[in-house]
């Protein structure tokens, strides 16, 4: 299994986040992340990054990952559930490394934004607060 269907796999089993977001969790290529009810949480992975040591040989991989965790409403909506994505995530790379197969070494949080659509067909605004996580895994 690879991180992105574990991440999927854990926030949906997650009672924290579940509590919260039900089973809408989504990559951002998928449809239903532009057609969904909120709140609801989009997985965004970038491409590994090869770690490298002092010698020549790629010893782990940087995998960048944004969190888009969104609400409608207030900022204050998507802030919370990013906080609570942020709580589920930090300190937890056993159970991501069950839930994937790969060896999470470490967590990092690297930015933290608010954004916000306005073009709406209803009256509240779309926030997403994006978490940019780098998770730190074994050379595959």
């Amino acid at each position: 299994m690879r991180l992105y269907q574990a991440l999927y796999r854990y926030f949906q089993a997650e009672p924290s986040i579940a509590a919260l977001v039900s089973t809408r969790v989504y990559d951002i290529h998928a449809e239903q992340a532009r057609s969904t009810k909120y709140p609801a949480l989009v997985i965004e992975m970038m491409d590994d990054i090869p770690f490298h040591s002092i010698g020549a040989v790629p010893t782990a991989t940087r995998r960048p990952v944004n969190i888009y965790c969104m609400a409608q409403g207030a900022p204050k909506a998507s802030e919370d559930l990013a906080d609570a994505v942020y709580e589920a995530i930090m300190g937890q790379e056993d159970a991501i490394t069950d839930a994937s197969g790969l060896i999470v070494k470490s967590t990092h949080l690297n930015g933290r934004r608010t954004e916000y659509d306005e073009n709406l067909e209803t009256d509240q605004k779309l926030y997403a607060t994006i978490l940019e996580f780098d998770f730190i895994h074994d050379y595959q």
